[in-house]
C-alpha cells in the first residue's frame, strides 16, 4: 500500500463551513472530498489523487495546507479495496480514474461552479495516482495545464505523449522522486518534455523513499508555489 494513513477528523458533510472538508457527490463514482476555500472569488482547481490504499480524506488533508485558499481542492476516492470496507481505496486503471477525475470536475463545477476558475488546472498525483494521471491527463492539457507527479509517472513520457499534452494545453509537468530508478526516469523524461515545448522540472530528494511526505513532499510544495505565482 502507497499512502500514509491519517487519525484525523472525518470529512464534514452537508453544511460543513467553507475551509472544511466536504464531501461531493460524483455520478457513477464514490463521494469525493473537496475543500472549499474561503471568500468568494473564483480559484483555480486542484484535484489530488491518491496512492493504492490511501484515501481521498487524507489527501484532501494533506494538500490543504498548501493550498491555503489559492485553489479550490477536489480528491477523488477510487474503488474500496476491499468491498465493504472503508479507507483504503485503489483506482483499477487509468481509464477508469480518467472517467471519475472527469466526474469530479464535472459535480465540482456544477456544484460550486463560480467558485472554480476556467484556467490554470493542477493535476496532483501520488504514486497510482500519479503514474495513472500520466496516462490519461495527456488529452485533457486544456483542464489541468499544469502537472504534478510525485513517485510515479516519471517514465510514461514518450515524445508523441508529451506533443500530445501540450497540444491540449498543457504548459508544465513537474516530477518529484524520493527513490533512485523514479529519478533516473524523471531526469529522461524532463528532456522528452522540454523538447515538446514544455516547462519541465524533475525533482530528487535522495533518500526520501517513495512517499509525498518528509523531504520529497517539500520538494512538491515548493513546486505547488511556482504555480501559485503563474499569472492567469
Amino acid at each position: 500500500m502507497d499512502a500514509p494513513r491519517s487519525t484525523q477528523h472525518e470529512p464534514e458533510r452537508g453544511g460543513a463551513a467553507p475551509g472544511g472538508l466536504r464531501e461531493l457527490a460524483v455520478s457513477g463514482f464514490e463521494t469525493a472530498v473537496v475543500v472549499i476555500p474561503p471568500g468568494e472569488r473564483a480559484v483555480p482547481l486542484l484535484v489530488a489523487t491518491h496512492g493504492a490504499g490511501g484515501d481521498p480524506q487524507w489527501e484532501c488533508e494533506r494538500w490543504a495546507h498548501v493550498a491555503h485558499g489559492r485553489w479550490f481542492l477536489a480528491c477523488p476516492r477510487g474503488t474500496a479495496l476491499r468491498r465493504g470496507e472503508a479507507g483504503s481505496y485503489f483506482y483499477p486503471d487509468h481509464p477508469t480514474l480518467e472517467r471519475e477525475v472527469t466526474a469530479v470536475v464535472a459535480a465540482a463545477r456544477a456544484t460550486y461552479g463560480s467558485r472554480i476558475a476556467v484556467t490554470n488546472g493542477v493535476y496532483l498525483g501520488y504514486s497510482q495516482g500519479a503514474t495513472m494521471g500520466a496516462l490519461m491527463v495527456v488529452d485533457h492539457g486544456a483542464l489541468f495545464p499544469h502537472l504534478l507527479l510525485i513517485e510515479g509517472g516519471s517514465g510514461d513520457w514518450t515524445q508523441k505523449r508529451a506533443v500530445r499534452f501540450h497540444a491540449t494545453g498543457g504548459q508544465s509537468v513537474f516530477i518529484v522522486c524520493g527513490t533512485e530508478p523514479c529519478a533516473r526516469r524523471a531526469a529522461a523524461s524532463a528532456a522528452v518534455l522540454e523538447r515538446a515545448g514544455l516547462r519541465a522540472v524533475a525533482s530528487y530528494a535522495e533518500g526520501a523513499g517513495h512517499t509525498e511526505l518528509g523531504t520529497a513532499g517539500e520538494r512538491a510544495e515548493a513546486l505547488l508555489e511556482t504555480l501559485a505565482r503563474t499569472p492567469e
